[in-house]
């Protein structure tokens, strides 16, 4: 009947950044992009370890995938070049590897992103991101009588149930 459009959040762990890898990491971010092509959703927000420092190759395909599939990386575009938000003081290297996507819609809520320094788990400083879900405007979600019965374990809904409507706020 309609199109539904759910807001939700993806979090990610991607292959470690080697030529061996790379075919796995492309395959990676094409299921992410299938999930959000078939989940018709508006906002959502890809979040956790991409292993794609921005310098580095696979951060160039975490690019292109941004490019290709009209998504947003906030903590690039926030964020000063030289950040990261991975530290081996032992081997001495710095790399950026956790990143947060967005889709245009989610990007209009992030108020704003940072690699907390405060907090140290093992190797990784966190990202954090501040958002305002209230500029998210309510929608009104029909999901017809077919769709529903998915929802219930395949139980079939009675036939005056035609729609179900709900608002997200």
């Amino acid at each position: 009947m309609t199109t539904r459009s759910i807001d939700f959040i993806l979090s990610v762990y991607l292959p470690c950044d080697d030529p061996d890898n790379l075919v796995e990491f492309t395959k990676c971010l094409a299921t992410i992009a299938a999930i959000i092509a078939d989940s018709n959703v508006e906002a959502a927000f890809m979040s956790g370890d991409f292993n794609a420092d921005p310098r580095k190759a696979f951060g160039g395909e975490l690019s292109r995938f941004c490019s290709e599939n009209d998504l947003i990386c906030v903590d690039e575009e926030l964020l000063p070049k030289e950040s990261f938000t991975y530290l081996r003081e032992a081997h001495e290297t710095r790399s950026w590897l956790d990143h947060i996507l967005t889709t245009p819609a989610a990007r209009r809520t992030v108020v704003s992103v940072k690699i907390d320094k405060g907090v140290y788990c093992s190797v990784y400083e966190p990202l954090t991101v501040n958002c305002n879900f209230g500029v998210i405007v309510g929608k009104t979600i029909i999901i017809t009588d077919t769709e529903a019965s998915s929802y219930s374990l395949g139980k079939q809904r009675p036939k005056t149930n035609r729609c179900i409507y709900s608002t997200i706020m």
